[in-house]
Parts: C-alpha cells; sequence; structure tokens
C-alpha cells in the first residue's frame, strides 16, 4: 500500500466523533438530567464561569448560571428526543462579566448537553434583515440549479466570505461543486468533481446526522473536554455537537484549499 492510500485508508476509519475535544469559539457543559450534576466540561469554560474547569465537575450547574437559563433549557429539553442535533434555545448574559451568548442543548448518552457561544456584536441589523430576505426568496422555489447559484450568492453576502460553494453527494458517493460564487481574485471550483474519499463515509453520515458545521478559524488548537470518557469508560459522542473538533486532516484540507 503506497503512502497515499495508506492516509486514505486511514482518514477513512478515523472515529471523527470521539475527538475529546471542541472548537475555541464556544464553551461546553454536559449534566446529568433533571439534577444538573456537572459531568463533562470544556476546559476553556473558566473563561466564561471564572471557576476552575475540573471544580465545576461534580457541582450543580444552577450554582454557576442563573436559574431562569436552566429553566429555559429544562423547558426545551421537554420537546427534544435524545440522539436529535443541537437545537438553538436561548440567548443570555452568562458569567460574571455578564457575557451575551447563544444557547443551544441537546440530549445524549443519558446526558443533557449545553454549548454556548458568545455572540459578536453587529454595527446594524443588516445581517438579519439580509437572512430574512433570503429565506423569502429561496422561499417556494424549486431545487434546480438557479436554486443552488442563488442559495451561494445569498449565503455569500450574508457572511462575507470570499467563496460559497454547493457541493452534492453523488449516487456514487463522489462530490460536485454545483453552484458557486467568489471574490475575483480565488480560482472557481465550479464543476469540479472529487472522489468519495474525499469526504470519508463517517464524515458523511455526520453531515446527515447533524447539518450544521461551522469552524471559523482553520488554525484553531482543540479545546479538551475533561473527563474525555462517558461514564462506564465509553468516549464520548459528540456526533450532534455543533462546536465538535473536526479531524485534523479535514482542518489540513481547509489550510490547503
Amino acid at each position: 500500500m503506497n503512502v497515499y492510500a495508506a492516509d486514505a485508508d486511514a482518514c477513512a476509519r478515523e472515529p471523527i466523533h470521539l475527538s475529546g475535544a471542541i472548537q475555541p469559539h464556544g464553551y461546553l457543559v454536559s449534566c446529568s438530567w433533571p439534577d444538573w450534576t456537572v459531568r463533562h466540561v470544556s476546559t476553556n469554560v473558566t473563561e466564561l464561569l471564572d471557576v476552575p474547569a475540573t471544580q465545576l465537575l461534580g457541582t450543580s450547574l444552577r450554582e454557576h448560571i442563573d436559574g431562569t437559563i436552566l429553566e429555559a433549557i429544562a423547558d426545551a429539553l421537554r420537546f427534544i428526543e435524545p440522539g436529535l442535533a443541537a437545537q438553538r434555545v436561548a440567548t443570555a448574559n452568562i458569567g460574571g462579566r455578564g457575557t451575551l451568548c447563544d444557547i443551544s442543548t441537546h440530549l445524549h448518552q443519558g446526558l443533557v448537553h449545553i454549548e454556548i457561544e458568545p455572540q459578536h456584536a453587529s454595527s446594524d441589523g443588516a445581517s438579519a434583515l439580509t437572512a430574512n430576505s433570503m429565506i423569502g426568496r429561496l422561499a417556494g422555489q424549486d431545487p434546480g440549479p438557479e436554486f443552488f447559484q442563488q442559495a451561494a450568492s445569498l449565503v455569500r453576502e450574508l457572511t462575507g466570505y470570499d467563496r460559497v460553494m454547493v457541493y452534492r453527494f453523488r449516487s456514487d458517493d463522489a462530490g460536485e461543486v454545483i453552484a458557486e460564487t467568489h471574490a475575483d481574485d480565488v480560482e472557481p471550483y465550479l464543476g469540479l468533481r472529487y472522489p468519495a474519499s474525499d469526504i470519508p463515509a463517517q464524515a458523511r453520515h455526520l453531515y446527515l446526522v447533524n447539518r450544521l458545521r461551522v469552524i471559523p478559524d482553520a488554525s484553531y488548537t482543540p479545546v479538551p473536554i475533561e473527563p474525555a470518557l462517558h461514564a462506564g469508560g465509553a468516549a464520548l459522542d459528540l456526533s450532534h455537537h455543533a462546536l465538535r473538533s473536526v479531524s485534523p486532516v479535514h482542518v489540513e484540507y481547509l489550510r490547503n484549499m
């Protein structure tokens, strides 16, 4: 087996849902339910709650987060089935500095997982207006080439990214860029096809289970989760976590692009 084939085989077998870490633009707290006992935390949560991460373990989250926030999460959990992707449930000020954060939650492995992402102040309401306009302009359209091209254009308008692509999984598991918009100095990828190994089967599965994957910084340093193992010794399953740290191979891929 040559080096390329060996690397591709290792990539295809990598348990990417068991990375044991999250990306640094948010925080994770996982609790037993319904007593709110903290079982897992991302080590950067100290920045938000001013308490060493390891000291949070075994305590009640009620000691660290306002009860009204936990009530909002509890209300949402009544309608969330275990094993489904995280749902945004609240926006609230958290921690001693009152950081305004978006809060998402889901149930998995007998735990309630709470993902917290600080909001970044916007100078105006342009983003919300663009998003609403985007939804209105796409609503009711047939999902054909014009639909995908317009979607790519609107997402780029909303985000300001240098490139936005629509990438389709073909029936043979290969991939194809079917729509694209990009800056003038960016090489176009429209129409290019990629082999099935470009996105391994387990990564493709995760895109179907959890359709949101945001990577704000391809040069990020993963933030470990403590403890990395779930009760009983199994690795903590991060399939449904929006903040899940991705494969180092994928990060390298993004840098190369």
